[in-house]
């Protein structure tokens, strides 16, 4: 969780079924410009050791503040 910018929440966690990983989704908000006028949106989903150690971005998306989103999060 440290390596995230000013700009971002961690807004949804799980743990794994053994305690050993948590997976985050965390958001970062972009400012307006030309591509998208209304802001950009970039949605990560990132894994990493109980201590936060060893995060890996296993899925993340951009796109248009009114349009872009990872919902939830779960362990299969």
């Amino acid at each position: 969780l440290k390596e995230q910018p000013p700009n971002a929440e961690v807004y949804a966690f799980s743990w794994s079924p053994d305690g050993r990983r948590v997976a985050y989704l965390w958001h970062e908000w972009m400012p307006r410009n030309r591509v998208f006028p209304t802001g950009e949106d970039r949605f990560y989903l990132t894994v990493c050791d109980a201590d936060g150690s060893n995060p890996r971005t296993v899925l993340s998306v951009s796109g248009p503040r009114d349009r872009t989103f990872i919902a939830c999060l779960d362990w299969r």
